[in-house]
């Protein structure tokens, strides 16, 4: 049976997800259930099956976390849980995901089409200076954070936005000409600092908000890019990030994404955009 899971059906997901190698990303699992609709295959009391649909107004829908037990693969679970998020999605809605080796057949079958290779990068990060561009946002810089992620997504991401202060180990702005032009946020996931979102005007602020960001973090350091990106890639190779796992950014009957995508250098994580 298919149903909404509440908060509660936390510690299911989690073992779920841990019993698959995912991890406890317990972080990141409250702030999808926030923001999002976390659906679940139930059978007999135990979550056996996962997928959250985040939408964004007006018809944007983030699809992720499918997952399956590994007791329960190869029943239809997957494809029913897509199936149903699509339903909910609506007809008109522009739905996308990223897709793994694994379940990229699948959301083929389903209508997903490949718009974008991308690649996760992890590493030790090579720090340097602190770059003077950017600074440390405060709750004033709110509204315009959302004003100009609205404008680069092509959708209304604020009950995304709004959480990021209390959701990210950092979030930092450039403000230039009295508008804020870019801003970025670093999160920790259980060892990881992952970088991200990065919304800016140039390639030298991206760099900077990145550099600004990661400079600070302890251990390891991922950011997620897109294949269209390769100047970046170089750099962020060259600071002491690896490339290490390749998805795919699929988009549901190969429509178009909204927004000023050029301006979107790294998302929040995969599973939001």
């Amino acid at each position: 049976m298919i149903r909404e899971l509440e908060i509660g059906d936390l510690a299911g997901c989690l073992d779920m997800a841990v019993s698959r190698d995912w991890g406890a990303e317990e972080h990141k699992w409250r702030l999808l259930f926030d923001v999002g609709t976390v659906f679940g295959y139930v059978e007999d009391h135990a979550v056996v099956g996962t997928l959250v649909s985040t939408s964004y107004e007006p018809g944007v829908v983030a699809l992720s976390m499918m997952l399956v037990a590994e007791s329960y693969e190869r029943r239809g679970i997957g494809r029913a849980l897509l199936s149903h998020a699509l339903d909910h999605a609506g007809a008109g809605a522009v739905v996308y995901l990223s897709a793994t080796p694994m379940g990229q057949p699948l959301y083929e079958r389903l209508g997903f089409v490949k718009l974008l290779d991308e690649t996760l990068h992890v590493g030790a990060w090579a720090a340097g200076h602190a770059t003077g561009t950017t600074r440390e946002a405060t709750p004033d810089d709110l509204t315009a954070i959302a004003a100009l992620d609205t404008a680069v997504f092509g959708a209304d991401r604020f009950e995304l936005v709004r959480r990021l202060p209390s959701f990210d180990e950092r979030l930092r702005v450039i403000w230039r000409a009295g508008s804020v032009v870019g801003y970025g946020g670093a999160w920790m996931n259980i060892d990881t600092t992952y970088i991200g979102p990065v919304i800016a005007e140039s390639f030298d602020d991206t760099c900077a908000l990145i550099d600004d960001l990661a400079g600070p973090a302890p251990g390891r350091v991922r950011i997620d890019l897109t294949h269209d990106r390769a100047e970046l890639r170089d750099w962020v190779t060259k600071r002491g990030l690896e490339p290490i796992a390749d998805t795919w950014v699929m988009v549901h009957e190969g429509r178009t994404l909204p927004g000023d995508r050029a301006r979107l250098w790294a998302p929040v994580m995969q599973a939001l955009g």
